[in-house]
């Protein structure tokens, strides 16, 4: 228990570290600079069970030592009907709504996310889950929009081609 709370003391100190040292001003290239620096940290953390359990990133339960993701998915998560539910929402509250950890944990998020076609990582972090499924929800919104407005566009064209 001492090591585990050393661990976590050593690794706050280095994220205050890292905060303290984050631009303040509102430079595009700095943003994502910051965003990145943060993201890097939550996917130490992740990695951590330690980490996990302290900090409360993700429930994990031990069985015999070893470590299990997969305990929600199979039994009481549907991810084509989240998926329906998901599209029916505006683009901000989707990204809302993902980020809620009861009920969307990190493998759920992957079966949206195979849902929609998009591949990801066994090392992936749920945060960049979460934002690839609300961006491909976002752009497929775009690209239907674009479709309907080309036929509304089309539709108002000159027969002369021009």
């Amino acid at each position: 228990m001492d090591s585990d709370l050393a661990s976590l003391i050593e690794f706050l100190q280095n994220f205050r570290t890292k905060l303290n040292s984050l631009p303040t001003d509102d430079g595009a290239e700095q943003i994502a600079s910051a965003i990145e620096s943060i993201k890097d940290f939550v996917r130490i953390a992740e990695a951590d069970p330690t980490m996990c359990r302290v900090l409360g990133l993700s429930e994990r339960s031990k069985a015999n030592g070893l470590i299990r993701h997969r305990a929600m998915v199979a039994n009481d998560f549907d991810a084509a009907k989240a998926l329906e539910e998901l599209q029916q929402m505006p683009s901000q509250e989707v990204a809302n709504t993902l980020a809620d950890r009861k009920v969307y944990k990190v493998e759920a998020l992957k079966a949206i996310a195979a849902q929609l076609g998009l591949r990801t990582t066994s090392k992936a972090t749920r945060l960049s889950i979460a934002e690839k499924v609300s961006k491909a929800l976002a752009n497929r919104r775009g690209y239907q929009l674009l479709r309907e407005g080309g036929d509304h566009l089309l539709e108002g064209a000159r027969p002369d081609g021009g």
